[in-house]
């Protein structure tokens, strides 16, 4: 394969992945988010500062990477859902008979949580710092004057981009720099196929000579 065929073979998967990216960028910002559809027949609603902070509260296990158990599922579910009142365990208790029964799995919930920390600076370098939380409450209080609560209620890709945005008009750039992980990937692959191709025209060119 030429470089020119290996372009022909990428263009269009670049831009349909930069499609999918800008989207869900576009898509995080909703002012009324969409609920997630899990698959076991309940709706999630985004991560929030709030319910983030409930779930590190008891250690579920999607947080610190163990084992999770039907209980741990079930807890992520009542936790994320629409219905979800702290404290109220009548609530909680009708929500877990719902589902008792029903057959559940943590991968795609364990995915949809590493989806909304997509846009974080966590995604390169590990898990955020200890003090992140307190430090986006105290810079979007500052910046923009809303209250303590009004933000530990705003979906956390939404916080992700606001912070992009502010960094950006506080740079020299003023371009907002959103992360675009499908499309990065994409590119990355066909870069690697590229130098691939580039080394075996050298090797080819070299052997000639």
């Amino acid at each position: 394969m030429t470089a020119a065929e290996l372009w022909g073979k990428y263009r269009e998967r670049i831009a349909e992945a930069r499609e999918i990216d800008r989207r869900e960028i576009q898509l995080s910002l909703v002012s009324t988010p969409s609920l997630v559809d899990v698959g076991p027949g309940s709706w999630i609603v985004p991560m929030t500062l709030n319910r983030l902070l409930i779930l590190e509260s008891i250690e579920h296990p999607f947080l610190t990477g163990s084992v999770a158990g039907r209980e741990a599922v079930l807890n992520f579910l009542w936790i994320m859902s629409p219905e979800f009142k702290a404290g109220d365990r009548r609530a909680a208790k009708k929500f877990f008979r719902r589902f008792w029964f029903r057959k559940l799995k943590d991968e795609p919930l364990r995915e949809y949580l590493a989806k909304e920390f997509e846009g974080s600076k966590g995604d390169q370098e590990g898990a955020p710092q200890e003090a992140w939380v307190a430090q986006l409450v105290d810079v979007l209080a500052f910046e923009y004057g809303w209250s303590e609560a009004a933000i530990f209620d705003i979906p956390l890709k939404r916080i992700f981009r606001y912070a992009d945005a502010m960094v950006a008009r506080r740079s020299d750039t003023k371009t907002v720099q959103f992360n675009t992980p499908r499309a990065d990937a994409v590119r990355n692959e066909y870069l690697r196929e590229m130098a691939a191709i580039q080394k075996r025209e050298q090797e080819e060119t070299a052997r000639a000579e």
